[in-house]
C-alpha cells in the first residue's frame, strides 16, 4: 500500500478525541504530490493543517501570500479565506488534514496551548520535527492494522495536534501566554460562557457567577478581549452550530437547540448574518465554501 493509499484510509477510521481540556474530531485526510495543483479560494468552518515535504507554491490567506516549501507547516484558521497553488516547475507535496477544535478549560498547560493557538496570528512554520515522524508512525499503523490500533491513532493523532499548536505559539509549560486573558475574572467567564452556552444566558447570570457588577464585568472582559460579552458568546454559540452541523445525523433544528438557540428563525438569521449562507446550504457544502 502506498502512503498516498495509507493516508487516505484514515478517513475510513472515525477519530474522535475527548479529553478534560479539549474535544476535537478529524473531518479529513489528504496528499497531493507529483503535478501542478491549486485548491481555488475558499473558506471552512474547520482547522486545515498542510505539512509540505516535496516542492514549493504559494498559500493566500487573508489577503496575503506566503511562499511555502518542503519542511513547512501552515495553517488555515475556520472562516479564513485562503488558496494554495503549487509551482508549475517543482509542484507541491503535502500532506493535509483537518479538524474541529473545542478547549473545554483555560486553566491547564494544554487547553493554555490550544487556546493560544486558536488565537495566533502565526499560520505558517519550520518547527515540525516530530510532525514527519508521527506521519510515519500514522501509516504504518493504518497500514498493519494490529490489535490496538485505533487507540495508537488516537493517540498519535492527539501528539499530532499538539506539535501542530506548539510549532505555531512557541509556548513552554508554566511560562504563561504572551496573549493569554490576564485577568483571572475574565477567564472564569469564559469558562462560564463555554460550560453554559446552550442554555439562555443574561449579564446579570455571569456578573453573579464572578461577584461583580453588570457594567464593571462587561469594561473588564471588553477590556480584555476586545469584544463584548454577547459577541463572544454568539461567536462560541455558531462554532458550535458549524461543528454540529458537519454531522450529518442531527436535525438542523436540533443543532439550533443545542447551539443555544430554541428559535430556529432567529438562529438562521444569526448564521447566515456570520457566514453569509443558510444553516442548510453550510451542511450540503460539508463546511467549505469557495469564492466566485
Amino acid at each position: 500500500m502506498s502512503r498516498r493509499d495509507s493516508i487516505l484510509q484514515l478517513n475510513q477510521i472515525p477519530i474522535h478525541i475527548q479529553t478534560n481540556d479539549f474535544v476535537s474530531e478529524l473531518l479529513w485526510w489528504g496528499m497531493y504530490e507529483g503535478e501542478w495543483w491549486r485548491n481555488y479560494l475558499h473558506v471552512h468552518s474547520f482547522y486545515e493543517i498542510c505539512y509540505a515535504f516535496a516542492g514549493r507554491g504559494t498559500f493566500f490567506i487573508n489577503n496575503q501570500h506566503h511562499t511555502v516549501q518542503a519542511g513547512d507547516l501552515f495553517i488555515a484558521h475556520p472562516h479564513h479565506y485562503h488558496e494554495i497553488v503549487s509551482s508549475e516547475d517543482m509542484p507541491l507535496s503535502i500532506f493535509f488534514w483537518s479538524y474541529t477544535l473545542s478547549v473545554n478549560q483555560t486553566n491547564t498547560d494544554t487547553s493554555q496551548l490550544l487556546d493560544a493557538f486558536t488565537k495566533s496570528p502565526d499560520c505558517i512554520s519550520q518547527q515540525i520535527a516530530q510532525i514527519p515522524t508521527i506521519f510515519d508512525l500514522l501509516i504504518d499503523e493504518v497500514h498493519r492494522r494490529e490489535a490496538g490500533y485505533i487507540q495508537s491513532l488516537e493517540a498519535l493523532t492527539t501528539k499530532l495536534l499538539l506539535e501542530t499548536a506548539r510549532s505555531i505559539t512557541n509556548v513552554s509549560a508554566n511560562t504563561g501566554l504572551e496573549n493569554d486573558v490576564q485577568s483571572t475574572v475574565v477567564r472564569e467567564v469564559i469558562q462560564y460562557l463555554k460550560d453554559n452556552y446552550a442554555q439562555p444566558i443574561r449579564i446579570r447570570d455571569i456578573a453573579t457567577q464572578v461577584h461583580m457588577s453588570e457594567r464593571h464585568v462587561s469594561r473588564l472582559f471588553l477590556k480584555a478581549t476586545d469584544k463584548t460579552i454577547k459577541t463572544y458568546l454568539t461567536e462560541l454559540r455558531l462554532d458550535k452550530a458549524c461543528n454540529l452541523l458537519l454531522k450529518m445525523n442531527v436535525p438542523i433544528t436540533e443543532v439550533a437547540e443545542q447551539s443555544g438557540y430554541p428559535d430556529m428563525r432567529y438562529f438562521s438569521t444569526l448564521f447566515r448574518r456570520q457566514f453569509g449562507i443558510t444553516p442548510s446550504a453550510f451542511r450540503l457544502q460539508h463546511g467549505t465554501q469557495f469564492i466566485k
